[in-house]
């Protein structure tokens, strides 16, 4: 898949205007948080990080110049609960989210989640229907993907793969109280400066999210540009 087919497949499922999933695109590469475009046969092919970079920085931003600032932001977050979030993974099969650290970030998870939906592992199949034969997954779970723009905190909930068991996993940036720990000023002030340069300290927020549905759909493409 080439940079444009992913800008493309994303502003399809999210309902966004193309242009302004190109804006997103354009701020990640001169970041170096996407595979750079060459040309002709050595054009750039985007990976399943590109594309959760993209949806990350989406998800988490409220204006478009804050695309970068938010890829990192929450490429510092957390699992709440560390290896119990690992457990809640291990627990619905899923293996590539089960495998990620226990201090692994959302940005991790949302990549893993992309692989494990173009593996077919995120998905109930059929052993005759496997996800590679089949553009539509025979049972596909319920998945939702959250995050706060301007904050960092994000949340990943899947259920329908396992009956009666739903994993939600909560994800923040560590703060200098974690663990108990009493924060020397300088600390506080960094954390402080840190939090009103990106407008943590503001009273406005919007909650933004995604479902299997985008999943799918980036999954999709991702599949077709591998096969072709």
């Amino acid at each position: 898949m080439t940079p444009g087919e992913l800008v493309k497949a994303v502003a399809e499922v999210l309902g966004m205007p193309e242009m302004n999933v190109i804006y997103y695109d354009r701020k990640l590469v001169e970041a170096g948080l996407r595979s750079k475009h060459g040309r002709g046969r050595g054009a750039a092919h985007v990976t399943s990080r590109d594309a959760a970079h993209l949806l990350t920085s989406i998800l988490g931003s409220m204006q478009v110049k804050d695309a970068v600032a938010t890829v990192r932001r929450y490429s510092a977050t957390r699992p709440e609960g560390g290896t119990a979030a690992q457990k809640r993974y291990a627990e619905l099969g899923l293996a590539e989210l089960a495998a990620l650290p226990s201090d692994h970030s959302l940005v991790d998870a949302l990549e893993a989640l992309i692989i494990a939906t173009v593996s077919g592992s995120l998905h109930q199949r059929r052993p005759e229907t496997g996800w590679a034969r089949s553009s539509t997954p025979t049972v596909a779970p319920d998945v939702e993907v959250w995050a706060l723009a301007p904050g960092t905190v994000a949340e990943i909930r899947i259920s329908g793969l396992k009956p009666e068991m739903i994993a939600i996993v909560r994800y923040g940036r560590p703060t200098p109280w974690d663990g108990g720990r009493k924060p020397s000023k300088a600390q506080l002030d960094a954390w402080e400066k840190e939090a009103k340069e990106t407008g943590l300290l503001g009273d406005l927020e919007t909650q933004r999210r995604i479902t299997t549905r985008t999943l799918v759909h980036v999954a999709q493409a991702l599949s077709a540009s591998v096969e072709n």
